[in-house]
């Protein structure tokens, strides 16, 4: 490919990927390029392909890659990103309740906060739910586990809501609800 015909910025980013190929030289580190991707994001159709490479090895085109466990796509929509939390989330629940069915609610509660709740808020800060799916898709799971945690299967109308809400103390002696 000739580069006289091409985007300045996409010369230069090829000249900062070389750069960054001689830093890591340097300083005796190594890169795989089999574990480095490119990642368009723009709203044009109209996109300039060019082959990007690190090491002699053309990178990948990729629509979608992880990053730092949240999934980037070219069209930053978070949906990829809330489908593998619902896998995620859905593992750890079907590992829970066939491990602990028989554990109290505390027990259940406690394992709930530890496993599940962590995979559910990591980066919301990042990927905020702005959409209504999104909002859906999380509390249904959000739900089954409330389900779980407080035993509570009815399909009674606000059974959930009250597992939801229930705060249990000991105060001298006494559970009170």
């Amino acid at each position: 490919m000739n580069r006289f015909n091409l985007n300045p910025d996409v010369i230069r980013l090829q000249q900062d990927l070389d750069k960054l190929v001689l830093w890591a030289q340097i300083w005796q580190m190594k890169f795989q390029p089999s574990k480095c991707y490119v990642l368009k994001i723009c709203q044009t159709t109209n996109i300039t392909v060019y082959p990007y490479s690190v090491l002699g090895r053309t990178l990948k085109v990729v629509s979608h890659v992880p990053y730092l466990r949240i999934t980037l796509t070219e069209t930053l929509s978070w949906k990829m990103h809330i489908l593998n939390i619902k896998k995620k989330v859905g593992k750890a629940l079907g590992f829970i309740k066939r491990s602990l069915y028989q554990c109290p609610k505390e027990v259940k509660s406690q394992v709930y906060k530890a496993l599940v709740r962590p995979i559910m808020e990591y980066g919301s800060t990042v990927w905020d739910l702005y959409r209504e799916y999104q909002k859906t898709v999380l509390e249904k799971i959000l739900w089954q586990a409330a389900r779980f945690a407080a035993n509570t299967y009815g399909r009674e109308k606000g059974s959930v809501t009250r597992a939801l809400s229930r705060r249990v103390r000991k105060r001298e002696g006494k559970w009170l609800e």
